[in-house]
């Protein structure tokens, strides 16, 4: 919830006061927000059916693209009707250049990992920026920086098995309590998908929407301040975290 609001806030700010996309704005209506919600509401079962066959533990993530895919594959076909042969295949198609395009991308980005990982450069960082003396502030933007480094050139995975083991030490001498620092590692590492200029998710994003990556990465800057925000808030607030416990 709380990395929905701020970046609605800020798509709100880049909406208002930015020259983005300037065609498309339109005065806001609430009968124009509820038409929008009628016309979505056979996309919107596919987050739906998803997120809740993942957290139910009916399907795994991987499971879930699946059913996913015949989700709409069922919608278009049979209810909207608005998709044919033809279409069918101009998408296997695509698909299969997007998979082209974005298979290498994130082979070569977990053979990096795995390189940095055999050579220890991840801890070696670690070791280097948490051996410096300052106060739990900036000791918290430090594993802040550092997380979103190891985000951007290591599988999330790989990432948290390597690191850690170095960072949970160093978080519960900060008095972060076990899951507060969970979530608070997760979600930094997760931000370093759309890190620019190398965050993985902005090639994906260009190769996907064909627009060229810089100008997806300059894009991607007020929703990754706002993401920080968020961060920042999750690590210095634990009430937004443990408020359940």
């Amino acid at each position: 919830m709380l990395i929905a609001l701020t970046l609605s806030i800020s798509n709100s700010l880049v909406c208002r006061y930015s020259t983005w996309a300037l065609v498309d704005k339109k005065l806001f209506s609430f009968r124009k927000l509820l038409s929008a919600f009628w016309h979505a509401k056979w996309g919107l079962g596919a987050p739906l059916i998803i997120l809740g066959g993942i957290y139910g533990g009916i399907f795994t993530p991987t499971e879930a693209a699946v059913v996913a895919v015949f989700y709409v594959f069922l919608v278009e076909t049979v209810i909207n009707k608005e998709l044919g042969i033809r279409d069918i295949i101009s998408s296997l198609t695509r698909a299969a250049i997007v998979t082209g395009i974005l298979g290498p991308i994130i082979a070569f980005s977990i053979l990096f990992g795995e390189t940095l990982a055999i050579l220890r450069v991840p801890g070696n960082v670690v070791n280097f920026f948490v051996s410096m003396s300052v106060g739990h502030t900036e000791s918290v933007f430090m594993i802040i920086f550092v997380l979103l480094i190891m985000g951007c050139i290591l599988e999330p995975i790989a990432a948290i098995l390597v690191i850690m083991p170095i960072l949970l030490p160093i978080g519960m001498e900060l008095g972060f309590d076990p899951v507060h620092f969970g979530v608070f590692v997760v979600s930094t590492l997760s931000v370093g998908f759309i890190t620019p200029p190398v965050g993985i998710n902005l090639f994906a994003a260009s190769a996907v929407s064909g627009q060229p990556f810089l100008d997806i990465a300059s894009k991607a800057l007020p929703a990754f301040v706002a993401l920080i925000v968020t961060v920042s808030a999750i690590a210095f607030l634990p009430d937004l975290i443990l408020w359940f416990r």
